[in-house]
């Protein structure tokens, strides 16, 4: 919910078809960043992971870890610097109508270098690039992709009044979502290193 502030005010149409179309048209453009990203990654993989492992894939227990890892920075016992900026994406793309909601939905789905403040994102698309397939990376960041840019869009339906007092409360659930990314990641960590331990 960190970016929902910022996109807010441009999914806001002066009627309900554009309002619509403008979340649409966001949507759509989160699931295309983040496929692309997930692309990338996977293709990425199937390259380079190869030549590291020796030929042989990459086990699962890398995974595991990576996901133990993430899990220690989200409960705040561990801090990891992730490729990230403090700004979102420029303003003035609000000025620019239906290509700067295509822009904005672009850039935060594909999510490298923007605000993520969360270690699950870092988690999956190392695991893309662990598992080396573009196919799967494609579907699961465009599916987390789309997932990101929902409660964004769900603020669309209220004024820009309503919306504002309606995200006081959701920062303050910041901490516990960092506590719920902790125990997910923990217990998949948990799940693909079980064999090895």
């Amino acid at each position: 919910l960190s970016m929902a502030g910022t996109i807010v005010p441009m999914v806001h149409g002066k009627s309900v078809a554009i309002r619509c179309w403008t979340v649409l048209l966001y949507i759509l453009s989160s699931g295309l960043g983040g496929g692309v990203v997930g692309a990338l990654f996977g293709l990425l993989g199937s390259y380079v992971g190869p030549v590291l492992s020796g030929g042989r894939p990459i086990s699962p227990a890398l995974f595991g870890w990576t996901c133990v890892l993430c899990s220690f920075h989200e409960a705040k016992l561990l801090t990891i610097p992730f490729p990230q900026f403090q700004r979102q994406v420029p303003k003035a793309w609000r000025r620019h109508g239906c290509t700067g909601v295509v822009l904005y939905g672009s850039v935060l789905g594909f999510g490298i270098g923007t605000r993520i403040n969360t270690a699950t994102y870092y988690a999956l698309i190392l695991g893309i690039a662990f598992d080396g397939n573009w196919r799967t990376g494609v579907l699961v960041m465009a599916v987390f992709a789309i997932a990101r840019a929902l409660p964004a869009c769900s603020l669309s339906v209220l004024s820009f009044g309503g919306a504002t007092a309606f995200l006081a409360p959701a920062i303050n659930i910041e901490e516990i979502m960092h506590l719920m990314n902790a125990v997910i990641l923990i217990g998949c960590g948990v799940l693909l290193l079980c064999p090895w331990i």
